[in-house]
């Protein structure tokens, strides 16, 4: 309440961010602090209709809203996918570069104890896609089953695409995280994962590989039922029924793609197909050497020798459209933590004060690395 000046950088903009300082603004104001701010340029009309009001007479403001209890709720991910897509789409030469440093993935790993063990650098993110796939008949009551019911179609169909393996993919990303992760798994995984980097048509390795959980989305497209909607009443003949398959892409997989191979995977030509919004697909960035040679000089700074393993993400991040528009995009968040500590996007969500200043080294040298070429 008695500061003078106050300086913010916020990617997404929304009044309910500052909700929790609204009296302590107004004094702020009323007192003649100054504001500065750098903020996304999506802003809703509300909220532009307010800040500017509030240049004015920032008390009545605060009046006006202190015993509101309607917030209005803000899409902020909706807002920042689509305001990325549109910068690439339709002002290109704004942001036109020949790679993006992108901030919001990748990072270091922490044990347990706090020891560093890793810095991973990502270079590919997976294509989240839902699909519905659906199937209507005429019905009737229960008491006078027929040959046809919309939730044995239904199951067929899932069973068929619970039998389906996608084929076996990988790119220099995913190769060069198998060779790097092998030494960390002392057992028959390792030596599969060590098996695959050097050769990706190793059919046993990929097998083991396919078997663990937190490594079959690696090497390759991944399609799975996660609900289900059927019938009516208790008594009656299910007249609709429709599951979602949720999907994740391998880089350079194509929306299209999955359709036609759920298509060719369901048998009955009745069930219908459709894909839920418009996710859009983007290719890997390749592992450029000046890229890797400069982080590697910027993690080796304060940890030396630790391993540097590029990685792709099953995740979203506004990499995914600037990859899409043609432009390599790494991630690499200059905080290091432990995984039980991830707490992304909770209100308990925390950065180790350590790792903060860390941070504004990393930043430093990693910029005046990449600035030299």
């Amino acid at each position: 309440e008695n500061a003078i000046e106050y300086k913010r950088i916020a990617g997404y903009f929304s009044s309910n961010t500052f909700a929790v300082a609204a009296k302590g603004f107004s004094k702020f104001f009323n007192n003649g602090g100054h504001m500065k701010m750098i903020v996304n340029v999506v802003l809703r009309p509300k909220d532009y209709e307010e800040i500017k009001k509030s240049l004015k007479n920032p008390e009545e403001i605060y009046n006006k809203h202190q015993n509101d209890e309607h917030h209005d709720e803000f899409d902020l991910t909706g807002i920042s996918k689509s305001h990325i897509e549109d910068m690439v789409k339709n002002h290109r030469s704004l942001i036109d570069a020949e790679y993006a440093i992108n901030a919001d993935s990748g990072g270091g790993r922490l044990d347990k104890n706090y020891k560093p063990i890793a810095y991973q650098i990502q270079a590919a993110e997976k294509t989240y896609a839902d699909y519905t796939i659906s199937i209507t008949n005429p019905g009737g009551h229960s008491s006078r089953p027929t040959k046809v019911n919309a939730i044995y179609d239904l199951a067929q169909a899932l069973k068929e695409i619970e039998s389906y393996a996608f084929p076996v993919q990988s790119n220099d990303i995913t190769l060069e995280y198998f060779k790097m992760r092998s030494d960390a798994e002392k057992n028959q995984l390792g030596k599969a994962m060590l098996d695959f980097s050097i050769n990706p048509n190793d059919t046993k390795a990929a097998e083991i590989i396919s078997n663990d959980p937190n490594q079959i989305g690696i090497i390759k497209t991944t399609c799975v039922a996660t609900m289900l909607d059927a019938g009516h009443a208790e008594n009656a003949l299910p007249q609709s029924a429709s599951a979602n398959i949720n999907c994740r892409l391998f880089p350079g997989t194509e929306v299209a793609e999955i359709s036609s191979k759920l298509r060719e995977i369901i048998s009955n030509p009745n069930i219908k197909i459709n894909v839920s919004g418009t996710p859009k697909s983007a290719p890997a960035s390749p592992l450029k050497e000046e890229i890797m040679d400069a982080l590697r000089k910027t993690v080796h700074a304060q940890y030396p020798d630790l391993p540097i393993i590029p990685y792709m993400t099953t995740g979203a991040t506004d990499g995914r459209a600037l990859r899409a528009g043609g432009i390599p995009t790494y991630g690499s968040i200059a905080f290091f933590s432990r995984g039980e500590d991830n707490f992304a996007h909770g209100l308990n969500e925390r950065v180790l004060v350590k790792s903060f200043f860390d941070a504004l080294e990393h930043w430093d040298i990693l910029i005046k690395e990449l600035s030299k070429n």
